[in-house]
């Protein structure tokens, strides 16, 4: 697409990411987001989500944190939209308790603005963020720490 200098924007990179993620190659996806902003068309906080995803749907829930804290180091901050599509697709993929820790973290640091009735319901409406298992969040606080 480039070689006919046809330049693609964010939706077109978007599939994209999404597409590397989908066939495992979360490495492909992390280098798109910087072909994203060396093109002009800098990644925000839904194509990082998408990443997101994929590494937590991977087993990978470090380098989730990692992508998730770049997102926030680029500027960006998840607000609810952003956070309600991490949340869906977190659950939709069965995933949402094992990213526990990832979700109180970026409430905690990466979270512009305060969450609506309906996204708070979508993190504790599974016992996600809610159980009575302590779970060990950043640099060592639990979740009734936060």
């Amino acid at each position: 697409m480039l070689l006919r200098g046809l330049v693609p924007g964010a939706r077109v990179y978007g599939v994209y990411v999404s597409a590397l993620c989908d066939r495992g190659d979360l490495a492909g996806a992390r280098r798109m987001l910087g072909c994203m902003e060396r093109a002009g068309c800098p990644p925000d906080v839904t194509t990082f989500g998408v990443v997101v995803v994929g590494c937590v749907a991977a087993g990978d829930v470090e380098a989730a944190r990692e992508v998730a804290r770049e997102a926030v180091r680029r500027g960006l901050r998840w607000d609810v939209p952003a956070l309600s599509e991490l949340v869906a697709a977190l659950r939709g993929g069965g995933h949402l308790v094992r990213a526990r820790g990832l979700l109180l973290e970026i409430l905690r640091d990466g979270c512009a603005a305060r969450l609506d009735a309906s996204a708070f319901e979508q993190l504790i409406g599974e016992g996600a963020l809610c159980d009575e298992t302590p779970a060990v969040g950043v640099a060592g606080e639990t979740p009734m720490s936060l």
